[in-house]
């Protein structure tokens, strides 16, 4: 059976590419997914800055206290770590932006295929046992993809005896 969807051409298909425009297929689940891992990047970012920033103030307040610095050196000392960790905050933001897009994709390689499958589905159900699903490589969901192709194949040969 496996020959047979190799031969049909089913594993070698370029005009399955969609445009960019259609990346979303569950835009809702997709979106929900990407702000999902961005948010908890975002959260766990400023939670470690912050962090370091009180501790960092801490220390500087007591390395002031002991060596008898005067206060605007500290004060100095502690806006320019404060500018650079703002600073830092901003490329992971930028970071996390780039992870949206990643787990777009990422959730395109899950949510992609059910489009395909639901149709298969419903062909199988109106009896169209000739009916095959195309995926490209690079989804996932594949193994899927062969079992509901080789039943397919199974209700095909045994409804065309009858």
């Amino acid at each position: 059976m496996r020959q047979t969807l190799e031969t049909a051409g089913l594993e070698d298909r370029n005009e399955s590419r969609r445009p960019v425009s259609g990346r979303l297929v569950r835009p809702r689940q997709q979106l929900k997914y990407a702000m999902v891992l961005v948010c908890g990047g975002i959260v766990a970012q400023s939670v470690i800055i912050g962090s370091v920033v009180y501790f960092m103030s801490a220390s500087i307040k007591s390395i002031a206290a002991n060596y008898h610095l005067d206060p605007e050196v500290g004060a100095v000392i502690t806006n320019s770590i404060t500018s650079s960790l703002v600073l830092i905050m901003l490329v992971a933001t930028a970071v996390a932006m780039a992870a949206i897009l990643i787990g777009i994709k990422l959730s395109h390689r899950i949510y992609g295929p059910m489009i395909p499958f639901r149709r298969h589905i419903d062909e199988l159900k109106d009896g169209n046992f000739s009916s095959r699903i195309r995926l490209r490589k690079d989804d996932d969901l594949l193994e899927i993809r062969d079992a509901l192709n080789d039943l397919a194949i199974t209700l095909e040969e045994r409804y065309k005896n009858r």
